[in-house]
């Protein structure tokens, strides 16, 4: 009998497992008040996909360390458990299994071993114990990969997916590193509201809320064919049609920005400093910012669009505005792009600041 590791506390002296193997962590050294030795950690996943720590010291590394490779299938049996250090956790579990002396490890074909998923409704991530989740959403948008400094001063590559589900609410995911470079043609311009993603162990983070983001244990599957994925894609038409808005109003400012970091810059001084970021301009950048008011099935909202937004609604970059239109006067070339837009159906996807 094989338990699943959701189970697994303290109350046996043994538990046999069927695992897959999803990291081996390198070997190193460990120095305590009671001597040194060498520790490394195997990440082993159950049928559900749940995770747990195995820890093997100095001869079990040498007895049972090569027996087990990334990906393989295993049934591992006499295993004991001890809770874990919490200095040591990278899991979302609160046990942790060490070989005894009568463990055994038998490998076996991977096709007899299911995967089994838990997903988290979106909303209620706001209230979700931080940990690894299962998701599963239509994605709204992919940004572009960007580098970030981390707190080791060493950068990473960083790129936000933006999911809702049927709870009808959006999420940010964030995918790191080698995840974030993984990511496919395909996926960074997909057919919106036909891509499908689901994933398993996703760490729910606490950042501004709550928001999700990749680990090194983390699964992403596109377009996955099961019963969930199934019910998601027949409720695609009715996101669409919450998340399509009308544009009612529209209301344009026109301003001189810094080279540097795009902030208006009041040239009604002797100086074109920027105040924001200190930069003494030469020259200035014509920018814009639009003032709108949308409306869907359950109400109207006023935010803004500046100069890359507002362009994609007015057909016209800020240079060219400013120069056909502001200069010329030619208000009445503004009133016809503005009623053009007005009634328009547009899908914003938009951060909110408090005040």
């Amino acid at each position: 009998m094989h338990t699943p590791f959701e189970q697994i506390l303290l109350n046996r002296p043994t538990w046999n497992v069927k695992c897959r193997v999803k990291q081996i962590f390198s070997i190193h050294e460990y120095n305590r008040p009671h001597g040194t030795g060498w520790v490394s950690t195997i990440i082993l996943a159950d049928e559900k996909k749940d995770l747990i720590q195995l820890i093997l010291f100095n001869e079990d590394i040498q007895r049972y360390r090569d027996l087990l490779q990334e990906d393989g299938f295993f049934y591992i049996n006499n295993l004991a458990s001890k809770a874990v250090n919490l200095e040591y956790k990278i899991i979302n579990h609160d046990y942790q299994l060490m070989p005894t002396r009568h463990t055994n490890i038998v490998p076996f074909d991977g096709d007899t071993m299911p995967v089994g998923y838990n997903f988290t409704p979106f909303k209620t991530t706001t209230s979700h114990p931080i940990g690894l989740i299962d998701i599963l959403g239509i994605l709204l948008y992919v940004s572009d990969i960007c580098p970030v400094k981390t707190k080791n001063n060493t950068f990473t590559l960083k790129r936000d997916l933006i999911l809702i589900d049927k709870s009808n609410h959006p999420v940010i995911l964030t995918f790191w590193g080698l995840k974030a470079e993984g990511i496919t043609a395909d996926l960074v311009h997909p057919p919106i509201f036909h891509t499908i993603l689901m994933g398993k162990s996703v760490k729910a983070v606490e950042y501004q809320g709550i928001s999700l983001s990749s680990t090194g244990y983390t699964d992403i599957s596109i377009n996955p064919i099961n019963m969930g994925a199934e019910r998601l894609s027949t409720w695609e038409h009715i996101i669409e049609s919450l998340l399509h808005c009308l544009l009612y109003t529209v209301l344009l400012f026109c301003y001189d920005a810094c080279v540097l970091c795009k902030r208006k810059i009041n040239l009604t001084t002797d100086t074109r400093k920027c105040l924001n970021c200190g930069y003494e301009n030469d020259h200035t950048i014509p920018s814009y910012i639009i003032k709108v008011n949308v409306a869907d099935g359950s109400g109207s909202i006023d935010f803004a669009l500046f100069t890359d937004e507002a362009q994609h609604i007015l057909g016209l970059s800020a240079t060219e505005f400013k120069s056909q239109i502001v200069e010329a006067n030619n208000m009445e070339v503004v009133n016809r792009l503005f009623r053009r837009q007005v009634g328009e159906k547009y899908v914003f996807i938009i951060s909110a600041e408090r005040n």
